[in-house]
């Protein structure tokens, strides 16, 4: 490119063709598109991508002369191009009143471009912002950059987590501290032009019907290269830059999806869904210049983008929301996601790989340490169930553990939007049913059961405080995969963010309190007492507890056992400790007359003694040598109590170094300790309600509340054993 033709361009008035188009086109924004193909053609041309620094600038100059946006200026006259070293050529003129525009930005580890990323927001013609910055735990010290940036800007605002939880998860909590009628969004090594904000809010401002504009950038290299991974056109969409109505698109459209990369795609994707693609306005000019760096999101092996393609995890991503969003258009209904980042995690509304989910837990902590109390959590924000079983429906518990409100009536829930998906309980022949209803929808299908920590007593009158979902298969069928199984199958440290505490103190207070999976029955010392006589035998040299389960229980079947299992079990039990007395100990069910065991029609004998008496587990485990189970709960309640245990179906904690296992499942390749076992039952898989306040809880609101139904009912008075 001729230097006459650079100095042209950089005064903004080369008189080609191609500007007369630009300038002529540019006076209808409806006309972008054909601008954008022009503008394309000078991004393109080889001489431009091969010129120095000077030319490249003089050359993109002119292209915002020609748009009417202000000319850049390096801020080092001797540095290269790039986010870091520009600045507008002289100030822009300011707009001093007009709606809020919230900014976030979320940062991890960007403590070199941070000031950059934010000075070019404070520079803005558009006055009327606050910047939001979500310090994702970073480990540099971008935090103390970020306390100067707001020390000298008042509507610099800054929040600082402990623990990384992904770009998307800190943008929901920037948005909960969000006060504008418009959100955008920031990444924090991009710098914006001075009047980016301005023209992508005044079409929102003159046209109602818009919901939502975005706008393109130029990636450019620190080096001063421009980048596009697929070659020219260099200008394109950037992704992180819908401005958009606050309100209206998180009542109707949800926020972010809970993932660490590739989200933004599936959000503006879900706002055309929702609204329409006339409600989404494209800004084709360059508004913004994005890094393109090595350890970005957008370059790392494992979740960016090659001259190959999308990473693996990204490309599955990718497919897994397109799929959603053709099953909601298939069903006459629209895409939507929980406003509340909670929520979202926990009701995933179409999968996503292991490797990028964000996990509940997480965010809960940050959100209680940062967030705003009931913000988006509204009951119109929440997504709804359908039951394919009224019996399913009728828990009065339910809704408030599966965080919305349930039907039976597939015809009106079919178009509902917020339909998360379907619920079963376990492997019951209406889980069948309800598995093709899922299908036919397109939309998950989640089996409940009981939690290993459900209530003070058993049946109807004693509704779970504690519920499992398993969008994989069901805990107690070893058939096939569960989530827990994938859960303890992953490469996830299962005891790290405070998790290691939760199960020290969880555990302790378990043991003190002894608390199972019901808890109405007195401790062994209770139960003797009111017998007038000791139901274990002083002399006994060993003792082993076998274990009895209700006859059908489907966790026999599909835990690989059967009727002749717990006879094998009993005969294992008294030929491999030939100097022991077995205690038989029946389910609570049994004990009330609910339902049939194994051992009902078992005599007492020299070596045999039936305990039919419903008895506090931990008060009988503590006098105990040995345990055996097929696939019972109390088994683990054994493991935790620090007995020996045989297994002789397969329950879910058999196969990870925990049990003596009689059969083994191929499935399971690594070994996990105790405490990751109870983390991933007791904290991960389950969840819980507040028996206070009716909402979901945690683990130690039912322990309170179990503790105080204990002690009121007289449980507690006695000393155990």
């Amino acid at each position: 490119m001729s230097a006459i033709l650079l100095a042209q361009v950089e005064e903004g008035a080369l008189n080609s063709r191609v500007l007369d188009t630009l300038q002529s086109e540019y006076r209808d924004d409806s006309q972008n598109l054909r601008a954008l193909q022009n503008f394309q053609v000078f991004l393109s041309d080889p001489l431009l991508c091969s010129s120095d620094r000077i030319g490249k600038l003089s050359c993109f100059n002119g292209f915002l002369a020609a748009l009417k946006l202000q000319r850049l200026s390096f801020r080092d006259e001797a540095g290269p191009f790039n986010t870091l070293n520009v600045q507008a050529f002289s100030p822009v003129q300011p707009v001093i009143n007009g709606p809020l525009v919230s900014v976030l930005i979320t940062s991890f580890n960007s403590a070199e471009r941070i000031c950059a990323a934010v000075e070019s927001l404070q520079k803005q013609s558009w006055q009327s912002i606050e910047i939001i910055i979500i310090d994702d735990g970073s480990t540099d010290n971008s935090c103390a950059r970020v306390k100067e940036l707001a020390k000298h800007d008042s509507r610099v605002r800054s929040v600082f987590l402990e623990q990384n939880i992904g770009t998307y998860a800190a943008k929901h909590l920037g948005l909960q501290l969000a006060t504008g009628e418009f959100v955008t969004c920031h990444d924090s090594d991009d710098w914006s032009h001075p009047q980016k904000i301005e023209r992508q809010v005044r079409p929102l401002i003159d046209n109602p019907d818009l919901v939502c504009t975005v706008s393109c950038w130029i990636r450019i290299t620190d080096e001063g290269e421009f980048y596009s991974r697929l070659g020219p056109p260099y200008m394109r969409l950037n992704p992180s830059s819908p401005l958009f109505r606050r309100e209206l698109v998180l009542q109707r459209a949800g926020a972010w999806d809970l993932v660490r990369t590739g989200a933004d795609s599936e959000f503006l994707a879900r706002i055309k869904a929702v609204f329409g693609p006339k409600a989404v306005l494209r800004i084709s000019q360059p508004l913004a210049l994005g890094s393109h760096r090595p350890g970005s999101l957008m370059t790392a092996e494992d979740t960016g983008y090659s001259a190959e393609g999308r990473s693996s995890s990204r490309q599955a991503y990718w497919d897994a929301w397109n799929q959603w969003h053709a099953a909601a258009k298939a069903r006459g209904s629209r895409p939507w996601l929980p406003p509340n980042p909670v929520l979202a995690a926990t009701h995933r509304m179409f999968d996503a790989p292991e490797e990028i989910k964000v996990h509940a837990p997480f965010i809960a902590e940050s959100m209680k340490a940062h967030g705003v109390p009931g913000f988006m959590d509204a009951p119109a924000h929440r997504p709804h169930w359908l039951a394919h079983s009224s019996a399913v429906a009728r828990i009065p518990t339910l809704a408030a553990l599966v965080g919305g409100p349930v039907s039976c009536d597939g015809r009106l829930a079919q178009r509902d939007a917020r339909l998360a998906g379907v619920l079963a309980w376990g492997r019951k022949p209406s889980a069948l049913r309800a598995a093709w209803r899922a299908a036919d929808l397109r939309l998950p299908l989640l089996r409940l059961e009981d939690g290993f920590l459900r209530s003070f007593s058993t049946g109807d009158r004693s509704p779970p405080l504690s519920l499992v979902l398993d969008d994989t298969g069901i805990y107690y069928d070893s058939t096939r995969p569960s989530a827990i199984e994938r859960l303890l199958e992953s490469n996830e440290d299962l005891l790290a963010n405070g998790a290691a505490d939760d199960v020290a103190r969880a555990r302790a207070l378990m043991a003190e309190h002894g608390l199972s999976k019901y808890n109405h029955a007195p401790p062994l010392a209770q139960v003797q007492a009111a017998l007038g006589r000791p139901l274990l035998r002083a002399t006994d040299a060993e003792r082993v507890l076998v274990v009895d389960q209700t006859a059908g229980d489907m966790s026999i079947a599909l835990g690989g056992a059967s009727a002749q299992t717990f006879a094998d079990m009993l005969a294992a039990a008294l030929a491999n400790h030939p100097r022991a007395t077995v205690y038989v100990k029946t389910h609570p069910e049994t004990a009330s007359g609910r339902k049939d065991g194994h051992f009902a029609a078992l005599a007492g004998s020299e070596r045999v003694v039936l305990l039919r008496q419903a008895i506090e587990p931990l008060s009988l485990l503590r006098e105990m040598d040995r345990v055996y189970v097929v696939s019972s709960t109390l088994g683990f309640e054994a493991v935790l109590a620090g007995k020996p245990v045989h297994c002789f179906g397969l329950p879910w904690y058999a196969g990870w170094g925990a049990t003596v296992d009689a059969q083994r499942c191929e499935r399971p390749t690594r070994r996990r300790t105790v405490d990751e076992l109870f983390a991933a039952a007791y904290l991960r898989y389950a969840r819980y309600l507040n028996p206070e306040t009716h909402e979901r809880g945690s683990i130690f609101d039912v322990i309170a509340w179990l503790v105080r139904q204990r002690r009121m009912a007289g449980l507690l008075d006695a000393p155990h054993g």
